[in-house]
């Protein structure tokens, strides 16, 4: 074959359109679980307290290392405890789900709440609803600052 059609027809494809499909397969599960575990990492090490709480019975369904800290609370606990255990102001909180709920989201909203050990906690709450289908909010993505602890920095 002449050399430089060689060199044009071999320009035309690159490595992975000669690589089998399994082997594609393999590697861009590999690279999403990289890419998981990279994001896993950054959500559970950042400063504040990121949480996913459900509408409703508010029980948690994620909670990172800060807001865990914040709050005093084991992993092993997360899943027995609703956000009702940590509210101070049972109204302040129903209005502000109300208004996430008729926004779609809240920006740096104060709000008080309670360590599992009573202790008092100022948070700078934002927050944004994550619809499954319609109307309906499937569950509340939020991050949580303590004011109070800001306030001495």
């Amino acid at each position: 074959m002449d050399e430089s059609l060689k060199d044009q027809l071999e320009g035309l494809f690159s490595d992975s359109d000669l690589t089998p499909p399994e082997k594609r397969l393999d590697t861009q599960a590999a690279s999403a679980r990289e890419s998981a575990e990279r994001y896993q990492r950054l959500v559970e090490n950042l400063p504040v307290g990121i949480y996913r709480v459900m509408p409703g019975l508010s029980k948690f369904l994620v909670a990172n290392l800060a807001f865990r800290n914040l709050f005093g609370i084991a992993p092993e606990t997360l899943g027995r405890i609703t956000l009702a255990d940590l509210i101070v102001n049972p109204a302040e909180h129903i209005a502000f789900f109300d208004r996430l709920m008729a926004d779609g989201n809240i920006a740096s909203c104060t709000l008080p709440f309670r360590k599992l050990d009573g202790t008092l906690v100022l948070g700078l709450v934002t927050a944004k609803a994550a619809y499954a289908s319609g109307r309906e909010a499937a569950y509340f993505d939020c991050v949580i600052a303590d004011v109070l602890d800001h306030q001495d920095q």
